[in-house]
């Protein structure tokens, strides 16, 4: 069964602790693809990817503006931690959670699902949030979003194998 992490990056992976950190130490906090991501939410990230065995599905608004090729090029680039399996489809830019509807739904095999976004619950379907970890968008992720998205991971691979 596939494992996938549904991946913001504004205040998931760009947090504006690091902006800040950047910005006061004259240090530049772009590079060619936007926003640099920090290096505690890649760390993070790594954790949860190494943990779960998931790979990451990009629900970020980047993908409006960068192809799933350039998604790529920029996590190679940039040495980030697992694959970019996929994007969420622009289905309704203003409501992600039919984005991950629909490319779940477009799937035919079974995914196993969390969801990482700096977005308030409201906007996520009753189905989603037991799957969904919210983050702050001053530290994005963090420990307590490891611990959580891990749990979520666990909890339905032990339901599943119970069934």
């Amino acid at each position: 069964m596939k494992r996938v992490i549904f991946l913001d990056f504004d205040g998931v992976m760009d947090t504006e602790s690091y902006d800040s950190y950047l910005v006061n130490h004259n240090m530049p906090n772009v590079d060619e693809y936007g926003p640099v991501f920090d290096p505690e939410c890649v760390k993070t990230l790594e954790n949860i990817l190494n943990a779960t065995g998931a790979q990451n599905v990009v629900s970020s608004t980047w993908k409006e503006c960068m192809t799933l090729e350039d998604i790529r090029e920029m996590w190679k680039k940039r040495k980030l931690p697992g694959y970019i399996l996929d994007v969420t489809p622009n289905v309704n830019p203003h409501y992600r959670r039919d984005e991950i509807n629909a490319w779940l739904e477009s799937r035919e095999e079974e995914c196993l699902y969390a969801i990482i976004d700096d977005l308030d619950a409201s906007q996520f379907t009753e189905e989603q949030l037991p799957y969904f970890v919210q983050t702050n968008p001053w530290c994005g992720m963090d420990e307590y979003t490891d611990q959580r998205v891990c749990d979520i991971m666990m909890r339905e691979i032990t339901q599943k194998e119970n069934t």
